[in-house]
């Protein structure tokens, strides 16, 4: 595969579930990194959606933009859709999408009535340029500069990152100048620190780490959100989600733990600080870079016990299937307590809760190709009530005038019930009032206008929540 596609989103704020996209920037080039095609979209706000201060202030959109812009939310996510779909089979990539971007393009999706995978779909693979940009500090640490924050700490943000690195011509914090520096850092990556790039793309295919798992006797690797190596062996899955794996850090000798029961293994997964847990969990379509065991050599306390013990202590692990078994039933266990527990109250909160059937894929297609008058009918028939639901929100959103006045207020309410229900407005205007005292200390008057717009629109969404409360 030579086709690569760097993109990203900007939004109304953090939430994957609520907020939502409001700019799209993608570039797709080939194997050399030369530009093929590229697109830049920007969206209307969608009713019910209470954008965030911060977020705004970051990536600089304007009221007036966001409330007048040409294109619907749908309209959009619909173009670009059809642009990622004309340029499958690729590699997509971002800065933090696999946790991020690619969640809000699914819900995106998923409320269009639109498949959700499209990018690891016909043909596809993902890969994460932080993941990337982490491995490297880590296991081939002169090949970029990380930058510290202002606490001191190394930081891994992309507009911190790039210009540390020389990279300087572009805009941060909007979607397409984002695009261009993950591309330039992707290019000192692939240049730089060959072995790690190699790496990060068997990362991109699952069965490649399965087959990691099998033939090397141990491999290390980085934690998200961490910059410390670890060597690890492979210890179970989840029967349920065989995506989610636990594996047992040999830095401590697992003799004493082969015979556990599965409620003392239950207790080493909850092991606090994670840094000392004996079994740690990763996610395996999260893409975590396993690199070869020689990489333990590097880090002192793996070095202290040496290359044989940690061999010997790996293949305890791997000839005990007892063990792994047992470690495996935890794991499932777990994951089912946890998707039990999920709150399911309202229909963005439902994204991974089920595939649609064959049925409702075939009305979600007719709805897509029926002229407006007659998109409803095919929302009514879709069994799925959360795809249901979006249906009437699209033709809401589009053409409201189709919906009865009995069908449009039960829409409207809705839409609006988390903002309303959660009391969304009073925690965004306490975040601006925090925002506007910091720009009057520093006497940022372009700041203090922008909230003020954002104050006045504020205002407008508060009188729509008290009309439909």
């Amino acid at each position: 595969m030579s086709n690569v596609v760097f993109y990203d989103f900007e939004t109304t704020g953090i939430d994957t579930n609520f907020d939502q996209i409001i700019q799209v920037g993608a570039i797709l080039v080939d194997g050399r990194f030369n530009e093929k095609d590229r697109i830049e979209l920007r969206c209307r706000l969608n009713p019910g959606v209470i954008p965030n201060p911060g977020a705004l202030l970051v990536n600089k959109t304007s009221i007036p933009s966001l409330l007048e812009e040409r294109l619907s939310h749908y309209q959009m996510i619909e173009k670009l859709r059809n642009k990622f779909l004309e340029w499958s089979p690729a590699i997509f990539v971002g800065w933090n999408n696999i946790v991020f971007d690619e969640v809000m393009l699914r819900q995106a999706l998923c409320k269009n009535l639109r498949e959700l995978y499209i990018t690891n779909t016909h043909g596809n693979r993902r890969s994460d340029a932080l993941l990337i940009a982490r491995a490297v500090a880590a296991f081939s640490p002169n090949s970029v500069k990380v930058p510290r924050n202002d606490k001191g700490k190394l930081s891994f943000k992309l507009d911190l990152m790039a210009p540390a690195n020389g990279i300087k011509d572009f805009d941060a914090h909007t979607a397409i100048g984002d695009v261009q520096a993950t591309m330039g850092m992707a290019r000192l990556f692939r240049e730089r620190a060959p072995s790690v790039w190699e790496r990060a793309r068997i990362s991109t295919k699952p069965d490649q780490i399965k087959e990691i798992f099998k033939e090397e006797i141990f491999y290390c690797a980085i934690l998200p959100w961490w910059t410390e190596v670890f060597a690890f062996t492979y210890a179970g899955a989840n029967r349920q989600n065989e995506k989610e794996v636990a594996l047992f850090d040999l830095r401590y000798d697992p003799e004493e733990f082969l015979e556990s029961s599965i409620s003392d293994i239950n207790r080493l997964l909850d092991e606090t600080p994670k840094r000392n847990a004996k079994i740690k969990t990763i996610k395996t379509n999260h893409l975590p870079i396993f690199m070869e065991g020689k990489h333990a050599g590097g880090q002192e306390e793996y070095a202290k016990i040496g290359t044989d013990v940690l061999e010997k202590r790996a293949e305890k692990i791997r000839q005990n299937e007892n063990f792994q078994q047992k470690v495996s039933e935890a794991l499932t266990e777990r994951g089912e307590e946890k998707r039990q527990s999920y709150a399911r109250d309202y229909p963005e909160q439902l994204l991974y809760d089920g595939f649609p059937s064959n049925p409702d894929k075939l009305l979600m297609n007719k709805f897509h190709d029926a002229d407006w008058n007659d998109k409803l009918a095919f929302s009514n028939d879709i069994k799925d009530q959360k795809l249901t639901c979006y249906g009437k929100r699209i033709i809401f959103y589009e053409s409201p005038d189709l919906l009865s006045d009995k069908v449009r207020s039960e829409v409207e309410k809705d839409i609006w019930r988390y903002a309303i229900e959660t009391d969304q407005l009073s925690k965004c205007m306490t975040e601006l009032d925090t925002a506007a005292a910091n720009a009057e200390d520093n006497e940022d008057q372009d700041t203090l206008r922008k909230l003020e717009e954002l104050n006045r629109l504020y205002a407008n969404l508060q009188k729509k929540c008290e009309n439909l409360s």
